[in-house]
């Protein structure tokens, strides 16, 4: 029930049905019934548990954030001449001739909302994004850790990983060993040893997807959002990326700040 102050006021079995989650619910989780888990099932991927329904919020929660952020954004205007470009440039990637673009500006210039739009026009929303921090820099293949925690790994991290893995083709498989010790290094900045970034697991990783994603009608994109803020390693495997798209249908995309642009 709402007051005449708009406070909202809860009162029955919702309040017994919610302690009880609290109390079930692991440190950091987040636990819903199974009526509810139903209800969001269009936005949220939940894992039935014994006694609740856990939500994989990282998994889904940031793009259902996206769609309601660009939702209450102004109409996009101008920009035309860089989609254009864009655009240019994924038809040349469709035709074979693998592409690279950097969009350099200052902070807030709008860099993440041309790349939005771009990529609503050319129906590629669900390219792989890889997203820099500020505050995990000095972080080995952060980025790589925060997509792979966002859009592939759910309940169980390994069996996960190696579906993705199988998704993407014959010989991806093989960086499964390092993807599972990347992932149980998340506390440790300097990442597993034993793998160079411009080795074998980048170049096989980074290929496979954008064999993967690339269909007749359309190549492969990767999104690189803020690359100012990568480690090194990062970009030493972008580094390899970009050297395998003479050969590859696919188009990169990175943003940096303009004064800030990697010397890689």
């Amino acid at each position: 029930n709402s007051s005449a102050d708009g406070a909202v006021n809860v009162s029955g079995a919702f309040l017994g049905i919610a302690e009880r989650l609290s109390h079930q619910a692991a440190l950091g989780e987040i636990a819903v019934t199974e009526d509810l888990a139903a209800a969001i099932s269009a936005e949220f991927e939940t894992v039935p548990l014994s006694n609740r329904y856990k939500v994989n919020a990282r998994r889904r929660l940031m793009r259902a954030e996206t769609r309601l952020e660009l939702s209450r954004r102004p109409a996009f205007s101008g920009r035309r001449p860089e989609l254009e470009t864009l655009s240019a440039h994924y038809e040349q990637a469709s035709n074979g001739t693998g592409r690279a673009v950097l969009i350099t500006g200052e902070p807030g210039i709008g860099k993440s909302r041309l790349v939005h739009e771009f990529l609503s026009r050319v129906g590629a929303e669900e390219a792989p994004q890889f997203q820099g921090s500020p505050h995990e820099s000095e972080t080995t293949f952060f980025a790589l850790r925060d997509y792979l925690t966002r859009g592939v790994i759910g309940s169980a991290p390994e069996q996960d990983m190696a579906a993705w893995l199988d998704h993407l083709g014959p010989g991806a498989d093989t960086v499964l060993p390092y993807l599972t010790a990347l992932m149980a290094s998340h506390s440790n900045a300097s990442g597993p040893s034993g793998m160079r970034a411009d080795g074998e697991e980048a170049l096989t990783l980074f290929s496979r997807m954008a064999e993967a994603s690339a269909e007749p009608t359309h190549p492969a994109v990767f999104v690189f959002e803020d690359a100012h803020w990568f480690d090194p390693t990062t970009l030493e495997a972008i580094e390899v990326l970009l050297g395998t798209l003479p050969c590859q249908r696919a188009m990169v995309v990175v943003t940096a700040r303009a004064r800030q642009v990697p010397a890689e």
